[in-house]
């Protein structure tokens, strides 16, 4: 058998071992742990200072698509089978990539010494420069943590599980919006305008309003958990009623109709992308559904 065959031969009993494991006989809280084990991992690695092209948005993003792809049963997902499946979701980074490549013969496989050897068969220079525009897309002149942030994480409990008061979110939520625009501003083809519409009466401009607050309230958790070393404010949550009572309050410029719209759209479901669908949607024990 060719070498390229073995390979995909091993990616596929790879994708087999996933949905075998005995992770998925756990409850709806399964997903808690995945997430948990996952930020802590990248916690350490961060805190011993490695370096690594692993891209952990897309381990976070395959753990919450594995979730609601295999059915839910009773119990905990236990810290052990959370650490394998988070192995194995680091490695599906590399599967499809890899299986694309064999299949279209962009790579040479060789076995050597019982592994794989991989290889590109073509110059990769153009992905090189693609990847160096990419980059100089960014922007650098990012607005940092204002001082109403720093002051309230400084002074919050490690333990606590309250919220942060009115004029905190508000200073996030206004350094979301600056981030936002210079994102928007930053894309080489142009920015879209607020007034480009987006089905059903609702605007780019409503979206990124929208984004705004939720984007806002995840910065200010991922700067309270790596300000004060605790991983559970990276796990926020809160019920869809009081999500939309926050939107309302800091939203006051987008209709009611349009902010639920934007919300249904940002929360993931099957079929969908975790990065265009960040917002995760689970069932409490009286059965309502939480943001």
């Amino acid at each position: 058998m060719k070498p390229e065959l073995d390979l995909l031969d091993v990616i596929s009993d790879a994708r087999a071992r996933v949905g075998a494991h005995p992770a998925w006989q756990s409850g709806p809280e399964r997903i808690y742990d995945l997430l948990r084990t996952a930020t802590k991992l990248r916690a350490m690695e961060i805190a011993s200072g490695d370096e690594s092209d692993l891209p952990w948005e897309s381990v976070l993003a395959q753990l919450v698509a594995w979730h609601h792809d295999f059915p839910l049963s009773t119990g905990p997902c236990t810290e052990s089978a959370a650490g394998e499946i988070t192995a194995l979701a680091a490695a599906a980074q590399h599967w499809d990539r890899l299986e694309t490549g064999v299949r279209t013969d962009a790579y040479q496989v060789r076995l050597t010494g019982g592994g794989f050897r991989v290889r590109h068969s073509w110059n990769p220079a153009v992905e090189v420069a693609d990847a160096f525009l990419e980059a100089a897309s960014v922007p650098t002149q990012l607005p940092k943590l204002s001082e109403t942030e720093r002051r309230w994480i400084s002074t919050r409990s490690a333990g606590s599980r309250k919220g942060p008061p009115g004029d905190v979110l508000e200073a996030a939520v206004n350094r979301a919006t600056v981030t936002i625009e210079a994102y928007r501003k930053a894309v080489p083809e142009g920015q879209v305008p607020d007034t480009f519409p987006l089905g059903e009466g609702m605007t780019a401009g409503d979206m990124a309003g929208v984004l705004a607050v939720i984007m806002g309230l995840a910065s200010l958790c991922e700067e309270t958990a790596h300000r004060l070393s605790r991983l559970e404010s990276t796990l926020a949550h809160m019920p869809i009623p009081r999500l939309m009572a926050l939107l309302a309050d800091m939203c006051p410029t987008v209709s009611e109709a349009h902010q639920a719209l934007a919300v249904e759209r940002l929360t993931y479901r099957t079929g969908r992308s975790c990065r265009t669908s960040p917002l995760g949607c689970v069932r409490n024990v009286g059965g309502e559904p939480e943001s």
